[in-house]
């Protein structure tokens, strides 16, 4: 029995220490209802952060499109003037250890090509320029330099003439890449 015990407490632990440290990944924890609100309208998606033109939408509004993962995801409306972000501190991080950024981003339908970028702890982290058509795949690496990084999106104007530049993310994730094993 004791034999057990450990072993469930090393599972746990191993786990834990593995977690993904995103907290509501695919914006479903909202106050959205059936529509959109803007950052400045008062948008909750705890514990993301919204400025500028930044919010939530549900699937099939005004915004057009589903979500990738379930009924939300977030739009990054940007201006030429103004660039718009979504953010979240991350906790439980190991200083000195590599990170992967995971998450799935498109344009929205009928509007030019701009840049995602993605910061860890400031740091540039990646810049995507995802397609308008289908959700894709983006990731990149970060160091953690403490036990806590704030991680932010931002939309710049970039190649964009339209009049503003929007983009969508879902399914935000971070995982600890697990180092190489020695022989």
């Amino acid at each position: 029995m004791k034999t057990i015990s450990a072993l469930l407490v090393l599972t746990v632990g191993a786990a834990a220490a593995h977690a993904n440290p995103v907290l509501n990944g695919s914006f479903e924890t909202n106050n959205v209802g059936g529509g959109y609100l803007y950052s400045y309208q008062g948008v909750v998606a705890a514990p993301w952060s919204f400025a500028n033109g930044a919010g939530v939408t549900a699937s099939n509004t005004a915004w057009g499109g589903v979500a990738q993962d379930g009924n939300a995801f977030a739009f990054l409306q940007s201006t030429q003037s103004t660039a718009a972000s979504v953010s979240q501190n991350l906790s439980g991080l190991t200083t000195g250890t590599q990170y992967k950024v995971s998450f799935y981003a498109r344009q929205r339908p009928g509007y030019g090509q701009n840049e995602i970028s993605v910061k860890a702890g400031g740091v540039d982290t990646l810049t995507a320029f995802a397609p308008a058509a289908d959700w894709t795949l983006y990731s990149g690496l970060f160091t953690a330099s403490g036990s806590t990084s704030n991680l932010e999106f931002s939309v710049g104007y970039g190649l964009n003439n339209s009049g503003d530049a929007d983009s969508y993310i879902d399914n935000v994730s971070v995982q600890a890449v697990p180092e190489p094993a020695s022989m």
